[in-house]
């Protein structure tokens, strides 16, 4: 439920920006994603893959950047727990 929640928010949030930056109200936004690591690591890594297509878009790259907040270590781990056929981490150094 709360992921969802934050996805709709996330989608309300850009969608201002957007029509925002239409009416040249602004020209830039810095969207901070905080507490990440609070997120169960499959949903942390898919509000960073999620957020990364976004700004693969280069009218919405130009006006919204974004900064996101993340304990690294948490964010390793995530990443060899879901990606673990594909590397060789040491998930014991990780933790």
């Amino acid at each position: 439920m709360g992921f969802l929640l934050f996805l709709i928010l996330f989608l309300f949030l850009i969608s201002l920006i957007i029509t925002a930056n239409i009416y040249k109200k602004t020209d830039k936004t810095v969207l901070i994603v905080d507490n990440l690591d609070r997120c169960i690591p499959d949903e942390m890594l898919e509000i960073i893959e999620s957020i990364r297509l976004l700004l693969d878009d280069v009218e919405i790259n130009e006006i919204l950047k974004t900064i996101m907040l993340v304990d690294e270590k948490k964010l390793k781990y995530a990443i060899a727990e879901r990606y673990s056929h594909q590397i060789t981490i040491e998930k014991s150094k990780l933790t």
